[in-house]
């Protein structure tokens, strides 16, 4: 081949490799960047995660645009701002989400979401938006959150099981644990073990003291002295019975006796108040006699009015009693001369 039919050659390469790279930019729209016209509008982020000055822009998994610059702002813990190029034409409401896709091969996309409820105005060229990225490994931990905290409060809880099966465990092991009887002179709890073993020295106790044929025979002799003196008591309660019976019997004839007694006593009562009546009314009746001889006028009306004339005939009577007397001895000495005097 000669030296001009290679480099023609050459040039045919050439322009055919130039020719398949304007295809192939073509046919992944980058030409489109060089005649299509386009508007610019920032969104301040609280973090960047994996984007970068060159990231694709999307709306609802759409390019329509990239990402022209992403600086930090003035006041680090405010976040990014990222100043985004979006074809003219596209109409984006101002109440869009942002959500940054990162996969595992490439560079990472902020694609702009809008919800179905969406009512706010499209966006304006120039305006700056605040929003929170949200990102898949955000949006996973947003949902792992409710599990992971009852993973966590679940773990709490076994934690705090396990702590109380622990104790319950020392509880139960001190329970159990044999115990010498220094350590229970010395004050110390008795447990499981030690009641056991107190139990067992009991029924040996008991077990040594139903073998002895010399104990038994006490035993049995005991019993029937106590049933002996049962039967006794037996025969006092009996007794004491019959002496309340008789007490009672006596009780109810001397309810009789009274009975009876305040029968009469209530006929001598009755019979006293009648006489009471009677001498009430004798009384009332020397009243009135009383009164009617203070009132009239007869003589002894008159001497219990007049004091004098009662004093002047007890006078006048106590001198004809002195004339009688006189005149009976008179009669009597004539009697003894011998005169005779006949009435």
């Amino acid at each position: 081949m000669t030296r001009t039919g290679r480099d023609v050659l050459i040039g045919l390469t050439v322009i055919a490799g130039f020719v398949g790279l304007v295809v192939m930019l073509a046919l992944f729209g980058e030409l489109s960047k060089l005649t299509e016209r386009d508007y610019t509008f920032e969104v301040q982020l609280d973090t960047a995660r994996g984007l970068s000055g060159s990231s694709v822009v999307t709306v609802n998994g759409v390019r329509v645009g990239s990402m022209k610059s992403l600086t930090p702002t003035e006041d680090p813990r405010d976040g990014v701002v990222a100043t985004l190029a979006v074809r003219e034409g596209t109409v984006i409401p101002s109440d869009f989400e942002v959500f940054i896709d990162a996969s595992l091969l490439g560079q990472a996309a902020l694609e702009l979401s809008i919800p179905p409820q969406a009512s706010g105005e499209p966006v304006r060229p120039g305006d700056r938006y605040t929003r929170k990225s949200r990102s898949l490994i955000r949006t996973v931990q947003d949902q792992l959150a409710g599990p992971v905290a009852n993973v966590a409060d679940a773990a709490e809880r076994i934690a705090t099981l396990a702590e109380t099966y622990d104790r319950v465990g020392r509880r139960i092991d001190d329970l159990l644990a044999p115990r010498s009887s220094e350590a229970m002179a010395n004050g110390g709890e008795p447990n499981i073990a030690t009641t056991l073993a107190r139990l067992d020295r009991t029924l040996a106790g008991v077990e040594a003291w139903t073998g002895d044929e010399s104990l038994r025979e006490e035993t049995r002799g005991l019993l029937e002295r106590a049933t002996g003196a049962a039967d006794r008591a037996a025969r006092l309660i009996d007794r004491a019975e019959n002496a309340l019976a008789g007490i009672d019997r006596t009780r109810a004839r001397f309810d009789g006796v009274v009975e009876t007694a305040q029968d009469e006593i209530r006929v001598l009562s009755s019979r006293a108040e009648g006489a009471l009546a009677r001498i009430g009314g004798a009384a009332d009746e020397v009243r009135s006699i009383a009164a009617a001889v203070t009132d009239t006028d007869g003589t002894v009306g008159r001497m219990l009015r007049h004091p004098d004339l009662y004093n002047n005939l007890s006078s006048a009577a106590a001198r004809l009693d002195a004339a009688l007397v006189e005149f009976q001895l008179l009669v009597e000495k004539f009697k003894a001369e011998g005169v005779p005097i006949q009435f």
